[in-house]
């Protein structure tokens, strides 16, 4: 099976102990991971990708997500995950508003989603406060859908489309800003120059062995 002819994968189990052995190259942050009334702490971990990982006060790893970074202000996520006894609070949205409002970057799907992670962005992130836009790669324009519905629809039927032989199947993504603010759609500037979304969207297409469960 390639990763270029499919657009849902498998939910897969992140291996915890892979989580143990990258707790040991973190962090913890300054702050408690604010959305959860425990108080959870965070840990944070760079190795050319970003990686989140929730924990409580006796270091029991809690959640995990691990990111892309596309540029400075944009992040692609690639994979999460929650443990028991943990399941059931929406963590997983959490992390993604952890992300978005208190490290401040813009955040795009990645292209393969499971079942779980398809549930994460139509449904789960709206649970805590945040309305996932649609991002056409093509033309590098935010889909709004209360100002541009029909447009959204159709872009939507697109990013889950079945169909292998459709043209537009990996032409668009989910897009979060950290800012919410988009009024002249320049939310991925950095200087004067627009981030390449797409050259770097279509390169996940050549990961074709990689079939981690992602968001």
């Amino acid at each position: 099976m390639k990763i270029d002819e499919i657009l849902i994968v498998p939910d897969q189990h992140f291996d915890k102990n892979e989580i143990a052995k990258r707790l040991r190259v973190s962090h913890k942050l300054d702050k408690k991971f604010p959305y959860d009334p425990v108080g959870f702490d965070i840990n944070y971990h760079n190795n050319g990708k970003e990686i989140i990982i929730i924990l409580t006060d006796e270091n029991n790893i809690v959640a995990y997500a691990g990111f892309k970074i596309l540029s400075q202000s944009l992040w692609q996520g690639q994979n999460i995950q929650v443990y028991e006894p943990y399941l059931g609070r929406n963590l997983g949205a959490k992390l993604i508003k952890f992300v978005k409002n208190d490290i401040k970057v813009n955040i795009q799907s990645d292209i393969r989603q499971s079942e779980s992670g398809k549930k994460l962005w139509t449904e789960k992130l709206k649970t805590v406060g945040i309305e996932p836009k649609i991002f056409d790669t093509e033309s590098q324009y935010i889909i709004d859908k209360n100002i541009n519905p029909i447009e959204y629809d159709n872009a939507l039927s697109k990013i889950y489309t079945k169909d292998p032989l459709d043209p537009d199947r990996f032409k668009y993504t989910w897009i979060i800003e950290h800012s919410d603010q988009y009024p002249s759609q320049n939310i991925l500037k950095e200087s004067s120059l627009l981030l390449p979304i797409s050259g770097l969207w279509y390169d996940f297409k050549k990961e074709k062995n990689d079939l981690r469960e992602i968001i």
